[in-house]
Formats: structure tokens, C-alpha cells, sequence
């Protein structure tokens, strides 16, 4: 897997853990809204989001040690060149 690859998985994660927390911040929002109460659909939409929030800040974690892997590995091949 190439550097552009694990960047682009890395930018991939960080949009949908920003797709998660709207979902989150949008069920908090009902949760208290008396005129337009929350469904048991979108409560159980507002619980998932958090668990695929937790998900993609992991995989996020595990991605940007692959890119400084990536970036410690590059240049230890640099410096045996040198």
C-alpha cells in the first residue's frame, strides 16, 4: 500500500468521523426538542453513531501510524542511499 493510498484511508476516516458527530450532534438536538420528539429510528441512528465515531477515530489512529511508518521507512531507505 502505497503513501497516497494510507493518506487518502486517513482523509477517508477523518470524513466519516465527521459524518458520525453531525449524526450525534443532530440526536442530542432532538433528544430535547418537546415539538418534534425523536424517533426510536433516529435514537437508534444517534446510538450507532457512536459507535461508528469511536470506529473511525481508530482506524484514523491506526492510519496515521502506518503514514509515520511509512515516512520512517522512506527515509531510513534514504539514508542507506546516502
Amino acid at each position: 500500500m502505497g503513501y497516497h493510498d494510507l493518506f487518502s484511508g486517513f482523509q477517508n476516516s477523518l470524513s466519516y468521523m465527521g459524518q458520525a458527530q453531525g449524526r450525534i450532534q443532530e440526536g442530542f438536538y432532538r433528544a430535547y426538542d418537546k415539538e418534534n420528539p425523536i424517533t426510536p429510528q433516529q435514537s437508534a441512528d444517534f446510538t450507532s453513531a457512536f459507535v461508528e465515531e469511536d470506529f473511525a477515530a481508530r482506524l484514523a489512529e491506526a492510519q496515521l501510524k502506518a503514514l509515520k511508518s511509512h515516512d520512517e521507512m522512506t527515509q531510513t531507505l534514504i539514508n542507506i542511499k546516502s
